[in-house]
């Protein structure tokens, strides 16, 4: 496989002026093609250029305009291969970096991301600008959440009839609660509710774990808790919790809103049933809580259950990868590997 990556860095070196093959953008989200859109090869508004160290963008100023720009690692100069938890550009120095924006649809730049990438194939003329490009990938903004499927060939012959890559993140969950009469966030209703990553926002910081519905889903929801102080997040149970983020010293927090209706203080307890994260990056991979609030310290209550799961995808454990300095020394993580090529 070393032997075949070395191949590739020759090949991606190769200079060409002039470049021939077709160029075509495709980009899904959340089931829907944002964008399908083939380009002459006479089109003036490309522009791209491979920069010293790696790093490569290419830009489309027409409409809609749009941007990719890749980072190989450190230790790695961008070369034909498969970029595993790719991060937003200089985020980490160990990885790989992605970033894609597809402006005047309801694409903008992530403050940060999760990705991965499979540069099938390019070249650069003697002036480093890219003249030829084959790129697949798959970016998640912010949390784990709806990810945004892309295939890019620009004046390239390699085939587009490439599979879609799987998101580095999948999450699937349930939320269900139950109100009494007279609670004031659920109305005395009972509600169970399916989530996937295509509509939910999940984080932790260890201390805390939060998770909403996504922008667009109505009713709108969301869910917090947090250990007391600054102790971590584990499993037990927490009482005399107060509302999350505004808790007195020495008490856990705890908030459910729903459909635009929430307590400005309430009493509550929850159990943590199981909590995991993923060990690279925080993203929570285990959440398993149930939880009892009493807005405003009145005696309706609403009680409820949440059930996450998360699972990331990750390249095959070869030998051919290379490895960020600071990560876990016990475990392989294929950041770059030679993956099969079309």
């Amino acid at each position: 496989m070393k032997k075949s990556m070395r191949a590739w860095v020759a090949l991606a070196s190769i200079g060409c002026l002039h470049a021939q093959g077709a160029t075509r953008l495709q980009v899904i989200e959340a089931g829907q093609t944002l964008i399908d859109q083939a380009y002459s090869e006479s089109d003036t508004d490309f522009s791209g250029s491979q920069a010293v160290g790696g790093s490569m963008n290419l830009a489309y100023s027409g409409t809609p305009q749009w941007r990719i720009e890749l980072h190989g690692t450190p230790s790695s100069p961008l070369l034909p291969a498969c970029y595993e938890r790719a991060k937003s550009s200089f985020v980490d120095a160990g990885r790989a970096s992605l970033v894609f924006t597809l402006n005047g649809l309801n694409g903008t730049e992530c403050n940060q991301s999760s990705a991965r990438f499979r540069l099938l194939s390019f070249e650069t003329d003697g002036a480093q600008n890219v003249t030829s490009l084959a790129v697949d990938f798959v970016q998640q903004c912010e949390d784990p959440r709806a990810a945004t499927f892309g295939k890019l060939r620009y004046r390239s012959d390699v085939p587009f009839d490439t599979p879609l890559m799987e998101p580095v993140f999948s999450t699937q969950g349930m939320l269900h609660f139950a109100s009494d009469d007279g609670d004031f966030v659920g109305d005395g209703q009972e509600a169970s509710i399916d989530f996937d990553d295509a509509s939910l926002r999940a984080g932790s910081s260890g201390t805390q774990f939060g998770a909403s519905s996504s922008a667009f889903i109505i009713p709108y929801w969301l869910f917090s808790i947090s250990a007391p102080d600054t102790s971590p997040l584990v499993v037990g149970t927490y009482t005399d919790a107060q509302r999350d983020g505004f808790q007195s010293t020495g008490h856990a927090g705890l908030n459910f809103s729903y459909d635009g209706r929430g307590c400005n203080e309430l009493d509550g307890s929850f159990t943590v049933l199981e909590f995991a994260r993923d060990r690279i990056d925080g993203v929570p991979t285990r959440m398993h809580a149930t939880f009892e609030q009493h807005c405003e310290h009145a005696v309706p209550a609403l009680r409820g259950e949440f059930d996450l799961t998360t699972t990331f995808e990750n390249g095959p454990f070869v030998d051919d990868v290379v490895f960020g300095d600071h990560f876990d020394g016990g475990v392989v993580w294929p950041l770059v590997w030679a993956c099969p090529m079309p």
